[in-house]
């Protein structure tokens, strides 16, 4: 198998359950909404520079939430950010920690509890592939 990168986040085929579709998308990036795999890539990215926090943009500040974009169209970012216990620094931003925080498992809902624990589980997969990815190529 030849070596390859994402083309949508940062995952290679350094992970012996990667595969790549014709795109060039990893089946990590396929399996779940596109705004989900990045996060966890930053995170794993942030980890292997020692970076101690990661800055989300609220709505206020979405340079894509235009008034001239149909409302429909518009993503909540202020909604996903607070699934990360985010603390509000001033000028529309929000700071996360790294590792990020999330409610605790019991604080969800129960028929929403197991796929919680798989998507946390499938997220701190594609961290922990993006940080030894980033860390073999760029760190050293």
């Amino acid at each position: 198998m030849k070596y390859q990168f994402c083309t949508h986040c940062v995952m290679d085929s350094s992970d012996p359950a990667i595969e790549f579709d014709p795109e060039g998308w990893c089946n990590h990036c396929r399996a779940y909404d596109a705004t989900v795999p990045q996060l966890p890539c930053f995170r794993g990215i942030a980890s292997a520079l020692s970076i101690k926090s990661i800055i989300g943009v609220s709505n206020s500040e979405q340079l894509s939430n235009s008034a001239d974009v149909e409302r429909r169209y518009r993503f909540d970012y202020d909604a996903f950010w607070e699934t990360f216990l985010p603390r509000k620094v001033g000028g529309g931003f929000l700071e996360m920690s790294v590792p990020i925080l999330q409610k605790p498992i019991p604080t969800v809902s129960t028929m929403h509890r197991r796929r919680a624990r798989q998507r946390r589980l499938y997220r701190e997969q594609v961290a922990a592939s993006a940080q030894g990815a980033f860390a073999r190529h760029f760190i050293g």
